[in-house]
């Protein structure tokens, strides 16, 4: 046990303190001597063995500098890197746009300069970074993430010292239709540990497309993606994911998940619908829709969902694709969260909708599924919300709003609605109606209190198969069954 790496990186990462290697009395073939000993540097990825379900995806400075003690070029412990603008260009692929050029596990600050470049080409794949810093005097800045970079950031996160909105766009291939070089990847951001999003940052995520390259074969590429995981937050940061433009489905559309015991905190998100482009048919089809996925034990927080719903209807008018979506896994939860799931402007077209599925909860979040004002007869317009699995509603706000297309909650399979309140609002004017709650298989109204608003039109509760109403208070109702 006596046995340390020599090299002055390392030790430079280990404080000035040659690190120890894992070097038992009895040698352990692909362990001895490979890792770091558990007892002198423990919680390390270069440790012989971690506990179960533990998951440690940061480069320690002890690994960082044993890797440039071994020759890669990477930075030992966290510097900042000023973009200076001094190179001539805006590309942070230039050295001479640095004081320093930045390292693996550095933070890239941002502030004034005399150049007065503030649209930055983040044209280089930083595969790692502590965070990125607005100073107090930064104006607003653009950094543009290239559609092939996949950047980790595993310290402090985006922070801003500024009174101003910065923006970050993370690319896709979209700009890149008829390159030779196109590979349909896209922008891919990952915020780990306990990092932020940031406060008045601008997320913009580009959604991805299909296209024909030799008919009738046609490609389908990336929509840019963030992700969050350990006990990161999404701080008070806005978020825009774009939907996918034809029928690409899985990956095409952007979007933001939630892992682990991350958070949304108090942030704002907009997913849009799917967008007008080419199906697999040659014809023109509206895409999925950007989606928020939460998972494991993650939460909503405090924030703000708005799913919006389609504006461009398929070929012929046939619903094709989604609106903005916003799903909930696992034993996830919609804390105190408000959803906006918003209606359909155009025939045949989807409206925004959240979903819950396996044992998540919407907890205590409030929850409005909006009309589709559009001379349609087709539900799926309007906003909606949808549980299945064993979810429950918990002691969400869940509103109905009547009207052309109105607003509606369905329970499936054996969710329940917990204690949840439920408005079905009436319908306001000519050909309106109201706000619907249904349930099927052998879903329960549990303990929830349902009102169905009264009026020429009033809000409906309606209960298919085997689904039970518990010990409900229902008041105004009209019962299908």
């Amino acid at each position: 046990n006596n046995v340390f790496w020599s090299g002055a990186g390392g030790a430079l990462g280990n404080n000035n303190s040659a690190p120890r290697l894992f070097a038992p009395i009895s040698w352990k073939t692909g362990s001895s001597i490979s890792h770091l000993d558990p007892t002198a540097i423990p919680n390390d990825q270069q440790n012989p063995n971690i506990g179960t379900d533990t998951v440690e995806q940061t480069t320690s400075p002890v690994v960082r500098g044993i890797l440039h003690d071994m020759g890669w070029n990477t930075g030992i412990v966290s510097t900042s890197a000023h973009f200076t603008a001094n190179g001539g260009n805006n590309l942070a692929s230039n050295p001479g746009n640095w004081d320093t050029s930045p390292s693996p596990g550095d933070t890239l600050v941002f502030g004034a300069n005399a150049a007065n470049v503030y649209n930055v080409s983040v044209d280089t794949n930083p595969p790692m970074l502590a965070g990125v810093n607005f100073q107090n005097s930064a104006p607003s800045h653009t950094l543009e993430f290239s559609y092939y970079t996949d950047t980790w950031i595993t310290g402090a996160g985006v922070t801003n010292d500024s009174p101003n909105t910065h923006t970050i766009v993370l690319d896709s291939s979209s700009s890149r239709v008829g390159n030779a070089d196109i590979d349909g990847r896209a922008a891919h951001l990952t915020f780990q540990n306990s990092s932020t999003a940031g406060t008045n940052i601008s997320y913009q995520l580009s959604g991805g497309f299909s296209t024909i390259t030799m008919p009738p074969v046609f490609d389908r590429y990336d929509g840019a993606r963030i992700d969050f995981y350990n006990t990161s937050t999404a701080g008070s940061a806005a978020f825009i994911s774009q939907g996918a433009a034809g029928d690409g489905y899985l990956n095409t559309y952007a979007g933001v998940s939630f892992h682990d015991a991350s958070t949304a905190g108090s942030a704002a998100f907009t997913n849009q619908a799917g967008r007008f482009g080419v199906g697999a048919n040659a014809t023109n089809v509206d895409g999925w829709g950007a989606e928020t996925n939460f998972t494991d034990s993650s939460t909503a927080g405090d924030a703000t969902f708005n799913n919006l719903g389609q504006t461009v209807a398929g070929t012929g008018n046939v619903p094709t694709g989604t609106g903005g979506i916003t799903n909930f896994y696992s034993s996830s939860t919609a804390k105190n969260g408000t959803f906006n799931n918003m209606g359909a402007s155009v025939v045949a077209g989807f409206g925004g909708t959240t979903q819950f599925y396996d044992n998540s909860t919407a907890d205590h979040g409030t929850i409005i599924n909006n009309t589709s004002q559009v001379g349609t007869t087709y539900k799926l317009a309007a906003g909606t919300t949808g549980f299945f699995d064993s979810s429950t509603a918990g002691n969400a706000s869940i509103t109905n709003v009547g009207g052309n297309i109105a607003g509606f909650t369905a329970f499936h399979n054996s969710s329940t609605a917990g204690n949840a309140v439920i408005a079905n609002q009436q319908g306001a004017g000519n050909f309106a109606i109201g706000g619907y709650t249904y349930f099927y298989d052998t879903s329960t109204a549990s303990s929830a209190t349902i009102n169905n608003q009264p009026g020429a039109v009033g809000g409906i509760t309606e209960f298919y198969n085997s689904s039970i109403a518990g010990t409900a208070h229902i008041t105004n109702t009209y019962i299908y069954q």
